[in-house]
């Protein structure tokens, strides 16, 4: 009702003699409070009436009013007398809950009910009294008293009451025989101020969570995961406007006070894990869940302040936490009957592996993510006996192998034997059961049956109590499942045609180098000759999900070697000695832009990716005639800008991102280049902020990091030399792998 400028309020006359204005608003993005009159200023010198900023939440009221009695301004025969007035405030109220502060008993909610009042009160009073003079002919009017008085005073109300500000006036009696002005300070009640309310008060901190609340036939491998309006485990910085006007830096951050799943009462062991973006949790039940069950998923987070150098629970005013809670209910479905996709972190031979070195691990293995005992202790029926096996399939046709399988349910393993199988050639291997009758009498014929298959074939599988046979048919390269036999799982991979990575690496042999300079940054294509191309498996890694993050399986690891002058006389000691020191020294806070995890390193070495590598396997190899290519779409290689200059003579060269799928040329980027510009400029900002902390002179630093200091600031940036660069090949461990191959170190020299 009403805005706080004058002609905008709502108005009243008073017996046609006293003005009355006043105005009441609510909301968000209300009007500034007005200025005090102009004879306050004058009298008592600049002034505002400052509002609290907590009123743009729109929890609060703004209210203000102001009183003008009628001017005087009389005349008694030669006496004449002037006497003007004001008096108004403008307050803002709030509900502040329970807080308290002084000036009130211990315990005592503040105002009325929680709802208080502050804002500013003003008044002035000017008068003066004169008398009518002729001089030398001329009436003039001489002031025998002229007087001015004012106040501008913060206050609070009810309980307590207080007000405080400043006073003054100014004087001049008989014409200025005696004048003068007075200012003084003044404090009644004993001042309170409340607490304004936290910018984090209103946010919305959960976004969405799955499952859905009260859905049904959730699958018992579920994950349940959420994904959050802020950045969780992220420290970040607000201003806090005090209510003096004055403002200061608060530190807050959001975490996750719980993430729960239960059954009835009892908790479900889980691992909770976040995502490296910070905006999604999941948590991972370490068992499958239970069929056709009701469970309950319950999410708090909260946010922090930082304060006296520890983190604790941020507030509202009114003394409640700042936080957010969710709880849904599910119910689950079956239990799977076989092994799926989402069932597994990773396999040996990885799945659509395009060239396995058979000699990489003696077993191969399926790892799950949880276990799955229920699908290898389920008793057959009854006169049955079961066991399992590996069948590997030549594709498109050769004989099948079985081998042993073996379930490690304390490691959530499928262990199977790794036959010997033909070299480059792509095979489907199934993981399955097989249920045999126990015949009555020794003469079971089932064991060891040879499964070679050629075009298509019939095999006695049992020898059934009554003499009759169980047959089958097979198509050769087929899934030959029989009648007696149960899939849990199948994938495909394709073998190499060496049986140790080692020897592969060391058949391939450095053929050219390319040079991309996208100014300022360059990189350097690596070409390999070979007669097996590396796979983007083998150089930048198999990919699978552990928990809400990824990780990976990389055959290889391949690293800049740092053998080149550019590298021991600039780009080492210039940058990367100089960071450890100001890292490990604590000499600043600051740090090289990387994303998390760093998988380059510092310094940069590793080559995490290459052009015209072999793809995984894809759905057009493993089902012939389909179109679609799901499974390999994960693996295509982005476009990215094309190169516009280069050290060659010629001008330009091709992008050493542009795809080159010619011949048995695989081509590895080495981005030295690209990161150690980036690093160059980025360590200009550390050193001046080392520079900042310890001042120009850098006292308190060490004379050698100051040494590394003058020496970066007197060298300039320096692109890559000429001359020879070496990458080094070596073989990374893979867990679970028994017996692996030999390792591998080998260095291949390029000419740039």
């Amino acid at each position: 009702v009403g805005q706080p400028d004058l002609p905008s309020r709502v108005g009243v006359r008073v017996a046609n003699m006293f003005d009355f204005s006043a105005y009441l608003m609510a909301g968000q993005q209300l009007p500034a409070p007005p200025d005090p009159p102009k004879i306050i200023e004058e009298i008592l010198g600049p002034g505002t009436i400052v509002r609290s900023p907590g009123i743009s939440s729109g929890t609060g009221l703004a209210f203000g009013a102001s009183f003008i009695p009628p001017k005087f301004d009389q005349k008694y025969l030669v006496f004449s007398a002037k006497l003007d007035a004001e008096v108004g405030f403008d307050m803002n109220m709030f509900d502040y809950g329970g807080t308290s502060c002084d000036g009130i008993p211990e315990g005592e909610k503040l105002g009325i009910n929680g709802w208080y009042a502050k804002g500013a009160v003003y008044a002035y009073l000017v008068g003066s009294i004169g008398v009518d003079v002729n001089m030398f002919g001329e009436v003039v009017n001489y002031k025998i008293v002229d007087v001015a008085a004012a106040a501008l005073l913060q206050a609070g109300f009810p309980n307590p009451a207080w007000m405080k500000g400043t006073i003054g006036g100014r004087y001049n009696i008989l014409g200025g025989l005696v004048k003068g002005d007075c200012r003084f300070e003044l404090m009644i009640g004993t001042k309170c101020e409340p607490p304004i309310e936290s910018p984090l008060s209103g946010i919305k901190m959960i976004g969405d969570i799955s499952p859905q609340a009260s859905t049904s036939g959730v699958d018992c491998g579920v994950a349940p995961q959420a994904a959050f309006n802020v950045d969780l485990n992220t420290q970040f910085t607000l201003p806090k406007n005090n209510a003096d006007g004055t403002v200061t830096n608060e530190n807050f951050r959001f975490i996750i006070e719980y993430f729960t799943l239960k059954k009835g009462t009892i908790n479900v062991p889980v691992t909770l894990s976040t995502a490296t973006d910070n905006t999604r949790a999941m948590i991972t039940p370490t068992a499958l869940l239970e069929p056709f069950t009701n469970y309950k998923l319950s999410l708090k987070v909260k946010a922090e302040k930082f304060q006296s150098g520890a983190w604790v629970q941020a507030k509202r005013t009114n003394g409640t936490a700042i936080s957010e809670t969710l709880d849904i209910t599910f119910t689950t479905g079956e239990l799977p009957d076989k092994i799926r996709d989402q069932d597994i972190t990773y396999c040996l031979p990885l799945n659509r592996q395009r060239f396995f070195a058979q000699n990489t691990c003696e077993s191969g293995f399926i790892q799950l993510r949880y276990p799955m005992t229920h699908l290898f202790n389920a008793a057959p029926a009854n006169g049955y006996q079961r066991t399992f096996y590996a069948r590997f399939l030549p594709q498109p046709s050769g004989a099948p192998i079985e081998t042993q399988v073996t379930y490690l349910s304390l490691l959530n393993r499928v262990n199977f034997v790794l036959p010997t199988l033909a070299t480059s050639k792509m095979y489907k291997v199934q993981i399955i059961h097989r249920d045999v009758r126990v015949a009555s009498s020794s003469n079971s014929q089932f064991g060891g049956v040879n499964l070679a298959m050629q075009g298509v074939s019939a095999q006695f599988t049992s020898m059934l109590s009554n003499g009759a046979q169980l047959r089958r048919r097979i198509l050769s390269g087929g899934s030959s499942i029989a009648n007696n036999e149960f899939l849990y799982y199948e994938y495909f991979f394709r073998t190499s045609m060496y049986q140790n990575i080692a020897d592969k690496i060391n058949a391939l042999s450095a053929s050219s180098t390319v040079y991309e300079r996208i100014s300022p940054y360059e990189n350097l294509g690596l070409n390999l000759n070979g007669p097996e191309k590396l796979e983007k498996f083998e150089v930048e890694g198999f990919s699978y999900a552990v928990g809400a993050n990824t990780q990976k399986i990389r055959i290889l690891d391949v690293k800049d070697a740092y053998t080149n002058s550019w590298h021991t006389s600039f780009v080492q000691p210039v940058i990367y000695d100089l960071y450890t020191r100001i890292v490990n020294n604590n000499y600043s806070t600051r740090r090289f832009f990387r994303s998390s995890p760093d998988e380059y390193g510092i310094p940069p070495v590793n080559i995490l990716y290459g052009n015209s590598l072999s793809g995984p396997l894809s759905d057009s190899e493993v089902n012939p005639g389909m179109v679609s290519s799901t499974y390999s779409s994960q693996f295509a290689v982005s476009p990215t800008a094309t190169s516009t200059s280069s050290g060659f003579s010629g001008g330009t060269t091709p992008s050493v991102f542009s795809m080159n799928n010619s011949g048995q040329t695989s081509m590895l980027v080495l981005e030295t280049g690209w990161f150690a510009r980036d690093d160059y400029d980025r360590m200009g900002a550390i050193v001046a902020n080392v520079k900042s902390r310890y001042g120009n002179s850098l006292s308190g630093v060490d004379a050698t990091t100051k040494a590394f200091i003058n020496r970066y600031l007197n060298t300039p940036y320096k692109n890559m030399f000429r001359g020879t660069y070496q990458i080094r090949f070596t073989t990374v461990p893979i867990s679970n792998c028994a017996n692996p191959a030999p390792s591998l170190n080998a260095l291949k020299s390029f000419t740039y």
